[in-house]
């Protein structure tokens, strides 16, 4: 019996996480969408969503650029493309950098109007606009799979 228990707990531990994080609030549900990768030739962005139940607070969306390009570390605007439209990260902030690995932490938000927009689509691009040029990332299987988790889970569309 106890043999059955550990193994069973063993199954337990070495599930995947899900992508989805929902957690009950004074506010409401608020569902924390993580690690959404978009790779492309430029290098490589990771997001995370936290998006609130609550009609005032806005989607928040962190993320994180990999890059060589010095872009990354000054962007301009950020949007993604998806469904043929264009969706605007607001309020873009550098939180910090890290030259030794090439990387930047940025923060913004979302209306919840944009946030659906983009997860009502299986595919989407990110673009990142540096003073000079512009970085392309492809959202590709990362980006479906946590978009088909977004429409079941956080926003109760098929």
């Amino acid at each position: 019996m106890k043999r059955a228990f550990l193994a069973l707990l063993l199954f337990a531990s070495c599930k995947s996480p899900r992508l989805i994080e929902s957690f009950s609030t004074q506010f409401g549900m608020m569902h924390f969408v993580k690690s959404v990768e978009f790779s492309g030739k430029d290098g490589e962005a990771e997001f995370d969503f936290t998006y609130r139940e609550n009609d005032a607070m806005p989607t928040t969306c962190n993320f994180t650029l990999k890059s060589e390009s010095q872009e990354i570390y000054a962007l301009e605007r950020a949007t993604f493309k998806a469904g043929g439209e264009e969706i605007e990260l607001d309020s873009l902030k550098l939180m910090f950098v890290s030259r030794s690995e090439s990387s930047a932490r940025y923060t913004s938000s979302l209306t919840k109007e944009k946030f659906r927009k983009l997860f009502s689509q299986n595919s989407a691009t990110f673009l990142a606009k540096g003073k000079t040029r512009l970085l392309v990332f492809e959202g590709g299987k990362s980006f479906r799979k946590n978009a088909e988790a977004v429409r079941l889970d956080a926003l109760n569309l098929p």
